[in-house]
């Protein structure tokens, strides 16, 4: 979280995400706190579902190499490379649980110039992930949140 270029957090009182009031902003806060984090730069914690919604998102990435990371890996990546998408999507790595993490980043860091961007959706462990990503190879690395749930259900606006 020190380390993060920009870092979601949810405004006070916010109920945009389902989870009990002290497990949001309060949580946050006494973590920040504690831990003495005081981020640059901060957003709302659930625009990547909003930017998995735009098409402004999705054309701002055309023609950059995309790889994505989640759990449902090569599905998330068919549906992106589909209308209305039409990614560049050129590897989707599975990542089921952090047993996966380190081979993952070795992954990662062998084949940085592979792509531009990756787009990584898998709970808690994106957080870690996207920063190390970004810190050992250069490259923008986005913690995509739910935005799987919203691409594989929908389509943007």
């Amino acid at each position: 979280m020190k380390r993060a270029t920009v870092v979601g957090i949810l405004p006070a009182g916010d109920a945009s995400i389902n989870a009990p009031d002290y497990l949001k902003r309060p949580l946050t806060d006494q973590v920040f706190s504690h831990y003495h984090i005081e981020p640059a730069i901060i957003c709302h914690a659930g625009v990547n579902r909003e930017l998995a919604r735009m098409k402004e998102f999705w054309s701002l990435l055309a023609g950059r190499r995309i790889i994505v990371i989640t759990r449902e890996a090569q599905k998330i990546k068919e549906r992106l490379e589909k209308e209305p998408y039409k990614q560049n999507i050129v590897h989707a790595l599975p990542f089921h649980q952090w047993q996966d993490y380190r081979k993952t980043i070795q992954w990662m860091t062998s084949h940085k110039d592979s792509y531009d961007v990756a787009l990584i959706s898998c709970g808690v462990n994106a957080v870690v992930l996207a920063e190390r990503i970004a810190a050992l190879t250069g490259k923008v690395a986005l913690d995509f949140g739910k935005a799987n749930n919203i691409i594989l259900k929908g389509r943007p606006n």
